[in-house]
């Protein structure tokens, strides 16, 4: 398997079991363009090998993120907060199972702490640009995901 479709393959389940949202790899010229407001999340990683893992979504996906995250009914619900903490607990998972699927269990990495801030749609034109960044649609959302390795 290789690094893309091993990110695609981790991304996925990492997307059905932890916050329910079901979805597939998808040509990023096929994907909804964003619009409103997205949120990026940005997690480094220092071991065997370094990198970061950047992670773009419109704020209606981060809220169903913590929706289906935490078990509340509605978005009425959450806290402006919440969507944030949902989207950085996803980097988390989705860095931490990467990492074993590409390096195995043995190395040990150290991770940042996840960094989101808000993005536009300069930002996310800017990613469907880069041909080093996947993108994927849950529940007709689509979601961009990029993971640098530093040599």
């Amino acid at each position: 398997m290789n690094k893309q479709e091993t990110i695609s393959k981790v991304f996925c389940e990492i997307m059905e079991n932890t916050v329910f949202m079901f979805g597939d790899e998808e040509d990023k010229a096929d994907l909804a363009e964003a619009t409103g407001e997205t949120i990026k999340t940005e997690i480094g990683f220092n071991g065997p090998i370094k990198g970061s893992l950047t992670i773009i979504a419109p704020i209606s996906a981060c809220q169903e993120m913590a929706v289906n995250l935490l078990g509340v009914a509605t978005e009425d619900e959450l806290t402006s907060e919440q969507p944030i903490d949902a989207v950085k607990e996803v980097a988390n998972i989705v860095i931490g199972n990467i990492l074993t699927e590409i390096a195995g269990t043995e190395p040990v990495f150290d991770l940042t702490i996840p960094e989101v801030v808000a993005s536009n749609k300069e930002e996310w034109d800017k990613m469907i640009d880069d041909d080093n960044v996947i993108g994927f649609d849950f529940d007709d959302e689509a979601i961009l995901l990029d993971l640098k390795i530093i040599d």
